[in-house]
Protein backbone atom coordinates (compact mmCIF):
# COMPACT_ATOMS: atom_id res chain seq x y z
CA UNK A 1 0.00 0.00 0.00
CA UNK A 2 1.36 3.42 -0.93
CA UNK A 3 1.87 6.08 1.71
CA UNK A 4 -1.03 8.03 0.25
CA UNK A 5 -3.37 5.06 0.31
CA UNK A 6 -2.29 4.41 3.91
CA UNK A 7 -3.40 7.98 4.73
CA UNK A 8 -6.82 7.30 3.20
CA UNK A 9 -7.19 4.05 5.12
CA UNK A 10 -6.08 5.70 8.37
CA UNK A 11 -8.85 8.28 8.01
CA UNK A 12 -11.45 5.65 7.13
CA UNK A 13 -10.43 3.47 10.08
CA UNK A 14 -10.02 6.41 12.47
CA UNK A 15 -6.34 5.76 13.23
CA UNK A 16 -5.70 9.16 14.73
CA UNK A 17 -2.42 8.14 16.36
CA UNK A 18 -0.99 7.12 12.99
CA UNK A 19 -2.16 9.90 10.69
CA UNK A 20 0.37 12.64 11.50
CA UNK A 21 3.29 10.30 10.89
CA UNK A 22 1.81 8.98 7.65
CA UNK A 23 1.20 12.49 6.37
CA UNK A 24 4.71 13.59 7.30
CA UNK A 25 6.26 10.59 5.52
CA UNK A 26 4.24 11.37 2.39
CA UNK A 27 5.26 15.04 2.47
CA UNK A 28 8.91 14.12 3.04
CA UNK A 29 8.67 11.83 0.00
CA UNK A 30 7.48 14.79 -2.10
CA UNK A 31 3.71 14.33 -2.09
CA UNK A 32 1.69 17.45 -2.86
CA UNK A 33 -0.07 18.62 0.33
CA UNK A 34 -3.19 19.65 -1.57
CA UNK A 35 -3.33 16.24 -3.27
CA UNK A 36 -3.09 14.55 0.14
CA UNK A 37 -6.12 16.52 1.28
CA UNK A 38 -8.24 16.38 -1.86
CA UNK A 39 -7.22 13.05 -3.31
CA UNK A 40 -7.01 10.99 -0.17
CA UNK A 41 -8.43 12.59 2.98
CA UNK A 42 -11.58 14.03 1.41
CA UNK A 43 -12.03 10.85 -0.59
CA UNK A 44 -11.76 8.90 2.66
CA UNK A 45 -14.45 11.07 4.24
CA UNK A 46 -16.69 10.49 1.21
CA UNK A 47 -16.33 6.76 1.81
CA UNK A 48 -17.03 7.24 5.51
CA UNK A 49 -20.14 9.24 4.59
CA UNK A 50 -21.33 6.49 2.26
CA UNK A 51 -20.84 3.89 4.99
CA UNK A 52 -22.78 6.12 7.38
CA UNK A 53 -25.66 6.51 4.91
CA UNK A 54 -25.70 2.73 4.43
CA UNK A 55 -25.87 2.34 8.24
CA UNK A 56 -22.64 0.34 8.24
CA UNK A 57 -21.13 2.83 10.69
CA UNK A 58 -22.65 5.34 13.09
CA UNK A 59 -22.00 8.88 14.31
CA UNK A 60 -19.12 7.96 16.67
CA UNK A 61 -17.16 6.26 13.88
CA UNK A 62 -17.82 9.18 11.56
CA UNK A 63 -16.58 11.62 14.18
CA UNK A 64 -13.46 9.56 14.82
CA UNK A 65 -12.72 9.61 11.08
CA UNK A 66 -13.27 13.40 10.96
CA UNK A 67 -10.95 13.96 13.92
CA UNK A 68 -8.36 11.75 12.27
CA UNK A 69 -8.58 13.82 9.11
CA UNK A 70 -8.26 17.02 11.15
CA UNK A 71 -5.07 15.68 12.72
CA UNK A 72 -3.68 15.04 9.25
CA UNK A 73 -4.74 18.46 7.98
CA UNK A 74 -3.04 20.03 11.01
CA UNK A 75 0.29 18.66 9.73
CA UNK A 76 -0.34 20.18 6.30
CA UNK A 77 -1.74 23.59 7.32
CA UNK A 78 1.64 25.20 8.13
CA UNK A 79 2.98 24.11 4.75
CA UNK A 80 0.03 25.54 2.91
CA UNK A 81 0.19 28.80 4.85
CA UNK A 82 3.94 29.08 4.27
CA UNK A 83 3.70 28.40 0.56
CA UNK A 84 0.32 29.96 -0.06
CA UNK A 85 -0.53 26.85 -2.10
CA UNK A 86 -4.26 27.29 -1.65
CA UNK A 87 -5.71 30.48 -2.98
CA UNK A 88 -8.58 31.49 -0.75
CA UNK A 89 -11.80 30.83 -2.61
CA UNK A 90 -13.90 32.94 -0.29
CA UNK A 91 -15.10 33.42 3.24
CA UNK A 92 -17.84 31.38 4.89
CA UNK A 93 -19.59 32.23 8.14
CA UNK A 94 -20.44 29.01 9.94
CA UNK A 95 -22.37 28.31 13.10
CA UNK A 96 -25.10 26.15 14.56
CA UNK A 97 -28.53 27.72 14.33
CA UNK A 98 -30.43 29.03 17.33
CA UNK A 99 -32.12 26.18 19.16
CA UNK A 100 -29.67 23.52 17.98
CA UNK A 101 -26.87 22.95 20.46
CA UNK A 102 -24.90 20.14 18.81
CA UNK A 103 -22.19 20.89 16.30
CA UNK A 104 -21.16 17.54 14.83
CA UNK A 105 -22.25 18.35 11.27
CA UNK A 106 -20.96 21.91 11.48
CA UNK A 107 -17.50 20.73 12.48
CA UNK A 108 -17.37 18.28 9.57
CA UNK A 109 -18.41 20.98 7.10
CA UNK A 110 -15.87 23.44 8.55
CA UNK A 111 -13.11 20.87 8.11
CA UNK A 112 -14.06 20.16 4.49
CA UNK A 113 -14.44 23.86 3.61
CA UNK A 114 -11.11 24.82 5.17
CA UNK A 115 -9.28 21.99 3.44
CA UNK A 116 -10.84 23.09 0.14
CA UNK A 117 -9.56 26.65 0.36
CA UNK A 118 -12.27 28.60 2.14
CA UNK A 119 -11.65 30.84 5.11
CA UNK A 120 -14.22 29.72 7.68
CA UNK A 121 -15.35 32.02 10.46
CA UNK A 122 -16.94 29.79 13.08
CA UNK A 123 -19.35 31.86 15.18
CA UNK A 124 -20.32 29.00 17.47
CA UNK A 125 -23.51 27.25 18.52
CA UNK A 126 -27.05 28.47 19.13
CA UNK A 127 -26.60 31.49 16.81
CA UNK A 128 -29.55 33.63 15.72
CA UNK A 129 -30.22 34.33 12.06
CA UNK A 130 -29.63 38.02 12.72
CA UNK A 131 -26.14 37.26 14.04
CA UNK A 132 -25.36 35.19 10.94
CA UNK A 133 -26.45 38.01 8.62
CA UNK A 134 -24.57 40.66 10.63
CA UNK A 135 -21.33 38.67 10.61
CA UNK A 136 -21.63 37.78 6.93
CA UNK A 137 -22.12 41.43 6.02
CA UNK A 138 -19.28 42.54 8.28
CA UNK A 139 -16.87 40.07 6.64
CA UNK A 140 -18.32 40.33 3.13
CA UNK A 141 -18.71 36.57 3.20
Amino acid sequence: MSDLEAIKQAVIKGKRKDIAGLVQVAIDAGADPQEIINGYMIEAMKEVGARFEAKKIFVPEMMIAARTMQSGVDVIKPLIAAGDEIKKIGTVVMGTVFGDLHDIGKNLVVLLLESSGFEVINIGENVTSEDFVEKARELKA
